[in-house]
C-alpha cells in the first residue's frame, strides 16, 4: 500500500507594524507625566479593541529651558517634557490603518510598514514543525489502513519528505520618510506564503503486531 499526505500552513500574519513617537511638554512634571500616561493608556485600549498589540518601547522624562530670542528677550521659561515610543502590530494594515490615522493625530508617526512575511530562520522553523505534523499523520494513518485490511502490524518501510517554499519575502516600507503628525497611511495588502510539505511513504503491514508493541 502507498499513499500520500500533503500539508499546508499559512503563517501568522502579524507583519505591520506602525511605530510612533510621542512628545508630551507641560509646565509641570507631574501634568507631563499624567497627560502621556494618559495618552498611552488610551492608546493601549484602542488597540486591544481593534484586535492589535501595544507595545511601549521607551519612556523618559526631562527638563528643558526655553529661550526667547530679542533686544528684551522675557527670561527663559522651564518646561518638563515626556517623550515615549511605542509600536502598534496587526495582521493587516487594512485593520491597522484606522487606528494608526487616529493615533498619528497626537503622537509624531515614524513609520507604518509590513515586514517580511517570512525571513530564513522563520521558513526553517515552520518547515520543522510542519514535518512533524506529517510524520505523525502518516504513521498514524499507516496503523489505522493496515488495520482496516485485517492487519495488526503496520512497518514504514521507506519514507520521503519534499518541502516547498517560497522564496523569502524582502521587507516593502510602505512610508520611507517619516510623516507628519496628521497624515493617515493607505491601507496596504500583508505579504502571505504558503508552506507545502508532501510524505511519500511505503507500509508493509502485517498479520503478526510489530516486535516491542
Amino acid at each position: 500500500m502507498r499513499f500520500t499526505v500533503a500539508r499546508r500552513m499559512t503563517p501568522p500574519t502579524h507583519g505591520v507594524r506602525a511605530r510612533f513617537r510621542l512628545s508630551v511638554e507641560r509646565p509641570s512634571l507631574a501634568a507631563a507625566v499624567v497627560s502621556a500616561d494618559g495618552f498611552l493608556a488610551h492608546a493601549k485600549r484602542l488597540a486591544r479593541s481593534g484586535h492589535l498589540a501595544f507595545r511601549l518601547r521607551s519612556y523618559r522624562s526631562f527638563r528643558r529651558e526655553i529661550y526667547a530670542p530679542g533686544p528684551h528677550a522675557p527670561p527663559p521659561r522651564t518646561v518638563y517634557v515626556v517623550a515615549a515610543r511605542f509600536d502598534l502590530r496587526g495582521p493587516t494594515a487594512g485593520a491597522a490603518a484606522p487606528l494608526v490615522g487616529r493615533l498619528a493625530r497626537r503622537a509624531f508617526l515614524l513609520s507604518f510598514q509590513n515586514v517580511p512575511a517570512l525571513d530564513q530562520a522563520a521558513r526553517e522553523k515552520l518547515g520543522r514543525r510542519l514535518e512533524r505534523r506529517v510524520l505523525a499523520r502518516v504513521r498514524r494513518d499507516a496503523v489505522r489502513d493496515c488495520r482496516l485490511l485485517g492487519d495488526h502490524g503496520a512497518l514504514v518501510h521507506r519514507l520521503t519528505l519534499n518541502r516547498s517554499f517560497p522564496p523569502p519575502l524582502p521587507p516593502r516600507p510602505i512610508f520611507a520618510q517619516a510623516l507628519a503628525a496628521r497624515v493617515s497611511p493607505p491601507p496596504v495588502a500583508t505579504a502571505r506564503a504558503r508552506l507545502t510539505v508532501r510524505a511519500s511513504v511505503s507500509v508493509w503491514c502485517s498479520r503478526a503486531p510489530p516486535p516491542g508493541s
